[in-house]
């Protein structure tokens, strides 16, 4: 949920970034002055929509959630910005948007780093986990992880389906 959280401004970065390209190429066909004065006004209050959703962002972040992590003595979790620039690899358009696109970059993330098994923690049928299922092959082949496995947490039930842990554990670590 904090991801999410800290996606939003980030989700209004990306709108905006589109509504730029648009407008940009709105001034560039435009042939009356009035017709390229309005673009230039829409473009100003776009970037002025930018800088005050990074703002926010820095905020959520910086001033919400350090303190907290600091004191729990945990770092702080890669920035939403870093997930979807990961993300882009596969999702070059972040869409859908929403959790998927962190997802996707965090699992990406996770694999690069080494990691060894990545848990799907979205409960079973929702769009995340269906969608993420879906893009587990393509994560792998993307991160270049031999050992790295992506795993499903939740049954359809929405328990965590010990089975399903215990293989993955098994298979992760190997047969030594």
């Amino acid at each position: 949920l904090w991801a999410y959280l800290e996606y939003l401004p980030e989700y209004e970065v990306e709108c905006s970034h589109e509504a730029l390209a648009t407008l940009h190429e709105a001034r560039a066909r435009a042939r009356d002055p009035r017709e390229r004065r309005d673009a230039n006004t829409a473009m100003r209050a776009e970037q002025r929509k930018v800088r005050q959703s990074r703002r926010i962002g820095w905020l959520v972040r910086h001033i919400m959630a350090g303190p907290l992590y600091r004191a729990a003595g945990v770092p702080l979790p890669p920035s939403p910005r870093r997930l979807l620039d990961e993300a882009r690899e596969i999702l070059p358009t972040l869409r859908p948007h929403g959790e998927l696109a962190l997802y996707v970059g965090e699992a990406l993330m996770a694999l690069r780093a080494g990691a060894h098994i990545f848990f799907n923690l979205a409960p079973a049928g929702c769009m995340v986990a269906s969608m993420g299922s879906v893009l587990t092959p393509r994560i792998q082949q993307v991160a270049g992880a031999a050992d790295g496995r992506i795993q499903s947490l939740f049954s359809a039930d929405g328990d965590i389906d010990e089975e399903l842990l215990a293989l993955a554990v098994l298979k992760a670590r190997g047969p030594h």
